[in-house]
């Protein structure tokens, strides 16, 4: 890992030098560099549970996490979260469980919930990378998930102690009220807080839930929505959005309303490269039947575009057009996964631990 780290570190710092043209990176690895000129990375982070999850049910006892750099595409990061240890639970089983548990290798370091274990984990790995290594993660590559974001922000009063505020950042809730912001946040003060990317893949997974809900509905409240529109207008969309690297951002929202309009037979908005503006006529009536009509179906148009339209707009737009992703930290789990099967506890021992260090050492030379 940290030959991985030192790679990408070297990557992100080049050929720039500081004032008395001294490589940046030559300082680094002497840990002489001054904190404002800390390598700043964009890494993906995500985690892998040791147990099959069953939609937002979590009840795996451990959880690894790994940050992969971008550039390199390899982990330079990784953390193992664990609620159950197994001498533990066999010495208060035993003879001695009036007595003191001994000191011993504990493989407890987690006593919330399963699914707290993911910002939990990559706090940590942001701690450490920042504190040890002198390593700043500028962007975080993840899911939409607002735990995560929550945890990696300042706490209320080192915001307001950093930003010089008079009161406590505020935030507008859903019933569109602006309240003090829950105070989540781990980020020491002396750290800077992250900026969050979103993964395309699960931009498109959230899109894909919302279609779907529409679609579960019954006949006459599913507007005849099918598991057919749900995937074309989720392969629209990802399609449209892995473009947006290759566009100015002043044509992110036209580019964006694509992916309704196509559904609905109306191309203006499609690339050039599109065959279907060429078409004739007849042509395009005869292959009518592949989209959907606005006469035909206007209530289900309108339903769509409204809940499409907070997957479409600018703000959106600007946290996936970076083109980067987190495929390489999903390989990383199913690697674990195919070493430490789900099918297994090896949550309450060393053997996870170990599992994941000869697991990294087989997906890094296999990178190579």
């Amino acid at each position: 890992m940290q030959q991985n780290l030192v790679e990408e570190v070297k990557y992100a710092l080049g050929k720039k030098k500081d004032d008395d043209n001294h490589l940046l990176f030559d300082l680094w690895v002497e840990k002489k560099l001054p904190q404002h000129l800390w390598p700043k990375l964009t890494v993906g982070g995500d985690i892998a549970w040791q147990k099959r999850s069953s939609g937002n049910s979590y009840s795996s006892l451990s959880g690894d996490a790994s940050f992969i750099g971008q550039h390199t595409q390899k982990p330079i990061a990784w953390h193992v979260m664990g609620k159950a240890c197994l001498f533990c639970q066999g010495w208060q089983r035993g003879k001695h469980k009036n007595n003191p548990i001994p000191q011993h290798s504990c493989r407890v370091n987690w006593d919330g919930s399963s699914g707290a274990m993911e910002p939990a984990a990559i706090l940590e790995m942001y701690k450490l990378l920042f504190e040890k290594y002198h390593v700043v993660v500028d962007f975080l590559i993840t899911d939409d998930d607002i735990s995560i974001k929550a945890t990696m922000k300042w706490s209320n009063a080192d915001t307001m102690t950093n930003l010089g505020l008079n009161e406590p950042p505020h935030i507008i809730n859903p019933k569109g009220e602006k309240v003090v912001r829950p105070d989540k946040g781990g980020t020491p003060a002396h750290m800077p807080e992250t900026k969050f990317a979103a993964d395309p893949n699960h931009r498109k997974k959230s899109l894909n839930n919302v279609l779907c809900q529409l679609e579960s509905y019954n006949n006459d409240k599913s507007m005849t929505m099918t598991k057919m529109d749900v995937l074309r207008l989720g392969t629209s969309f990802a399609h449209m959005v892995r473009m947006l690297p290759y566009c100015e951002e002043c044509n992110y929202v036209n580019k964006g309303k694509a992916v309704l309009q196509h559904h609905f037979d109306n191309h203006e908005y499609c690339g050039d490269w599109y065959c279907r503006k060429e078409q004739t006529q007849q042509q395009k009536e005869d292959a009518k039947k592949h989209y959907r009509s606005k006469e035909t179906d206007p209530k289900l148009y309108n339903e769509l575009e409204k809940r499409i339209d907070r997957f479409i707009t600018l703000d959106a737009f600007k946290e996936v057009s970076h083109g980067m992703d987190t495929n390489t930290n999903e390989s990383f789990n199913n690697v674990v996964a195919w070493l430490a099967p789900k099918n297994k506890t090896y949550s309450k021992s060393k053997s996870l631990k170990k599992q994941n260090i000869s697991c990294s050492w087989c997906y890094i030379h296999w990178i190579a």
